[in-house]
């Protein structure tokens, strides 16, 4: 079957309803993280020299609960049973597909923006932390300044930036369509930690470079640091996660003995890494020479071929995973 709209939207009815307690939860849940979140950053100091600190913990807290999200969009995957009782629903399997995307992708993070909104308002509104207490200030936000440039930083680099969080969050997408439930989220940790253990072992043997110089960018002098040299370098990380991905999906698609598709997984794993890893270099030589925009390039072009394939790979292990449990 290809795609309906209207059994499309027929199976979100059904499965919404079949699975209410998820989906309530995940809503409940939501807005218990953003007021444990509003608790959490309350207790922290905000003077000036702790702001960036502050920030940069504001957006890892945030990221982790996007992530615990979206791991959720599949939990019934891991069991045989509702597996098959979702294989048999009236509708096709990239219509089940999208539904759990539009859902732990799409709506489930924007209400957790709402909520906080909310949560913020209701802070500052009834418990200011001091005097004059403006909307995010705890979260390292400065006064007077915009969301676009306490979330975006510089408008030169929303393009890359959106691309780059694409990426990442296909390859989250991922693991919750192929392994499902707090298992997908296991191995998105684990795959992170990799590409984090890959990054520095890169780093160190690069321990050369100055990675802080001042280049050329659009005809302006700015410090890479502060904007490009953040994506570039933590692109790294990204593309070393994406090839421990490649172990499952090659040793899950290719058809060859079973005794063997582990070593055959773990091969490709370590022949994208080195393409990837390959390309990375060539980055960060591209960095020290000062060539800023061709390093961008590279790095939105490897950052597409991953937010295909990944995608590809979630949607393909998702509508396969039927065989799988056959051959079991």
């Amino acid at each position: 079957m290809g795609f309906s709209f209207n059994r499309f939207l027929l199976f979100i009815k059904a499965d919404v309803t079949e699975n209410k307690a998820i989906y309530l939860s995940t809503l409940v849940g939501s807005f218990a993280a953003m007021v444990l979140m509003a608790v959490f950053f309350s207790q922290f100091s905000t003077v000036p020299e702790e702001i960036i600190h502050i920030k940069s913990t504001f957006n890892v807290f945030t990221l982790f609960v996007i992530v615990l999200t979206i791991c959720l969009a599949f939990w019934d995957i891991p069991s045989k049973g509702k597996y098959i009782n979702l294989v048999q629903k009236p509708a096709s399997m990239l219509e089940k597909y999208v539904a759990r995307l539009l859902f732990f992708v799409f709506i489930f993070p924007m209400a957790q923006r709402l909520f906080f909104l909310v949560v913020e308002f209701c802070r500052v509104l009834f418990c200011p932390r001091f005097e004059g207490d403006w909307f995010m200030s705890i979260y390292g936000r400065g006064d007077g300044e915009s969301f676009w440039d306490y979330y975006m930083g510089v408008d030169q680099a929303i393009g890359t930036s959106l691309l780059f969080g694409w990426a990442t969050i296909a390859l989250v997408i991922y693991f919750s369509s192929t392994f499902g439930g707090i298992k997908s989220f296991l191995r998105v940790v684990s795959s992170f930690l990799f590409g984090l253990v890959v990054f520095v072992i890169f780093i160190i043997l690069k321990k050369e470079y100055d990675f802080a110089m001042n280049v050329e960018v659009d005809g302006g002098v700015m410090e890479v640091a502060d904007i490009y040299k953040g994506i570039i370098m933590s692109s790294g990380i990204v593309y070393a996660a994406s090839s421990f991905a490649m172990m499952s999906f090659a040793s899950r698609n290719v058809n060859i003995n079973p005794r063997f598709r582990s070593i055959f997984g773990f091969a490709a794993m370590i022949i994208f890494m080195a393409m990837e890893l390959f390309v990375y270099n060539y980055m960060i030589e591209l960095v020290v020479s000062r060539n800023v925009s061709c390093a961008i390039v590279c790095n939105c072009v490897v950052c597409s071929v991953n937010l295909v394939w990944l995608m590809y790979g979630s949607y393909r292990n998702f509508a396969n995973r039927q065989l799988s449990y056959c051959l079991s």
